[in-house]
Order: C-alpha cells, then structure tokens, then sequence
C-alpha cells in the first residue's frame, strides 16, 4: 500500500509543483491570458501498457516485441508532453 499510494501521490505533487511553478501569464495591456509553452504532466510507468497481445515471453523475440511495443508507448507520452517517474 505505501508503494502504491507513493506512486500515485509523486507524480500528482510534481503535476501540482508545475502549476504553481508557472501560473498561466497574463497579458498587460487587456489582463488577456498569453499562451505559452504547455507545462509537461507527470504520469508513472505502470500507467503505460504496451499494445502487446500474448500473455506470456516465451522466447527472445517475444522479449524484443515486447519491449519494442513498450519503447513505442513510452516515446508516445514522452512526445505528448509527458514526463515518466520510473
């Protein structure tokens, strides 16, 4: 249970950090807010699920299938402006 709610409390903390970190910016002239770069969000590995359809590795391809289905979900976050405690 510690491990669990240390998982899912880390990445809400480094999620709530961002935000007071940069408050969204406002624009002088009309109080307008000014678009920005978007703050990254925290997620954690064991939200990511690689599409892999066996249950089970039984060999060294199915180790590398799976483990390349699982770079690919992680570049996807990581392009989606995620960031991944490990």
């Amino acid at each position: 249970i510690k491990n669990e709610a240390g998982q899912e409390l880390y990445p809400k903390q480094l999620n709530e950090m961002m935000q007071l970190a940069a408050p969204p910016k406002k624009n002088t002239s009309d109080d307008t807010p000014v678009v920005s770069e978007p703050r990254p969000h925290y997620i954690t590995m064991k939200n990511i699920k690689p599409d892999y359809l066996k249950s089970e590795l039984k060999t060294e391809q199915d180790v590398d299938e799976y483990i390349e289905a699982y770079r690919k979900k992680l570049l996807e976050q990581i392009r989606n402006n995620r960031r991944i405690t490990i």
